[in-house]
């Protein structure tokens, strides 16, 4: 599983306990490499304390892998592959099948609070657009939810989930506001994407202008410029190319010299399923390329071609590179 660095709006994935399991199933495949280094141990110890989420999707793949059913799941996976993989590719490829199944019973995209709350949500692998009552529109990436607010006296969308692309009808006497939890993005009449994962969030703005408030802070944003929201409060705007880092509203990925774990995290996204990486070397191949969305499987074998990794294809729904 991709642990590589993330664009502007991957602000943490999906909500729930599934970022976890991945990155629990990544660092134990490295693990049981015998070229794993004292390095790659103190950082998987270092991930492993940071949070107890971390340490229970841990345990979780420990009692995957002790599983008496691992091996014949070895086995009919192996004769699924384009050459027979060795005894520890086996085990890897089973792993990430029960990995899998663990996930498919966690409810992990959407809990029932989040649906009660949203007007609009999308699916995984899903995107929508909504014309909203004043002309505006709303992209809804996948894995997303909003709620609406739309009367004579305000123009309100609270953005609860994953990622949007406003185009907004300029209306002066009714400024257009974008919640995203701690920050407020206050427009006019503009076109800007925004993602948001839990309390941290970011903002592009692609044309036009607006300010975004999150506490005493406040910034406004020019063409081409960015800023995010998290912990440590409200960043300066800096610049960003809009047509790569917000890609998805274009219904495109694109990266340029990025690691493979990184895109394939950010290809994750689209794929109800799970791709995993079972190479550590692997992942850490820079790459380029220019994709569409609608297609994770195919993209996924193409960058598997790309990179002459082996790809073995369970199901549309498991992927694993090695």
């Amino acid at each position: 599983m991709a642990r590589g660095d993330q664009d502007w709006g991957d602000t943490g994935g999906h909500d729930g306990e599934e970022p976890a399991l991945q990155q629990a199933l990544a660092w134990f495949i490295q693990l049981q490499d015998t070229a794993a280094s004292e390095d790659d141990r103190q950082a998987f110890q270092a991930w492993y304390e940071a949070d107890p989420a971390h340490r229970a999707a841990y345990r979780r793949v420990q009692a995957a892998w002790q599983a008496p059913e691992l091996d014949q799941a070895a086995h009919r996976l192996a004769a699924d592959t384009d050459r027979r993989p060795s005894w520890r590719g086996r085990r890897a490829l089973a792993l990430a099948a029960s990995v899998l199944l663990l996930l498919a019973g966690a409810g992990v995209y959407f809990d029932l609070p989040l649906r009660l709350r949203a007007d609009h949500m999308t699916a995984v692998g899903e995107q929508r657009q909504i014309a909203l009552g004043d002309g505006s529109t709303v992209l809804l990436d996948t894995a997303s939810a909003i709620s609406v607010d739309m009367s004579d006296e305000q123009r309100a969308v609270s953005v609860l989930a994953g990622r949007a692309y406003f185009d907004v009808v300029k209306r002066p006497q009714r400024p257009f506001r974008v919640e995203l939890g701690r920050a407020t993005v206050e427009v006019t009449g503009t076109a800007f994407a925004v993602s948001r994962a839990g309390e941290t969030a970011a903002v592009a703005l692609r044309r036009g202008s607006l300010r975004v408030r999150a506490g005493e802070r406040s910034a406004r944003l020019t063409p081409g410029q960015r800023v995010q929201v998290g912990g440590d409060g409200l960043t300066s705007p800096t610049p960003v190319a809009f047509a790569e880092t917000a890609s998805w509203v274009d219904g495109r990925l694109v990266f340029q010299d990025r690691p493979l774990d990184a895109v394939i995290d950010s290809l994750a996204r689209y794929h109800p399923g799970l791709i995993v990486v079972a190479d550590p070397s692997l992942g850490r191949l820079r790459v380029s390329g220019n994709y569409r969305l609608d297609d994770p499987v195919g993209t996924v074998a193409q960058l598997a071609r790309l990179t002459g990794a082996n790809l073995a294809r369970v199901s549309d729904r498991l992927l694993i590179l090695y």
